[in-house]
């Protein structure tokens, strides 16, 4: 596969990520959790913020490592002896 398709490939991966997570943080979302509920002292929105936050940076974790330019080289691809 060339180099360009593999690239708009991550590229659009990324833009999907991005307007999933717009969404998940705007406005009628968030009023959804926008109670006087708490979890443990914690108020429910707080806690929602939190995991959604968190949930982000796994998914863009887990789609830069599967991006093979970003993998760091093996001992045996470094020195090819």
């Amino acid at each position: 596969m060339s180099k360009l398709v593999t690239r708009k490939k991550g590229l659009v991966k990324f833009f999907f990520l991005f307007l999933l997570f717009m969404f998940i943080f705007n406005y009628p979302i968030l009023s959804i959790f926008n109670t006087p509920e708490k979890i443990g002292s914690y108020p429910l929105l707080y806690v929602y913020i939190f995991i959604i936050w968190c949930i982000t940076i796994a998914c863009i974790a887990f789609v830069f490592e599967r991006h093979p330019k970003h993998r760091p080289l093996n001992d045996s691809e470094e020195n090819p002896e």
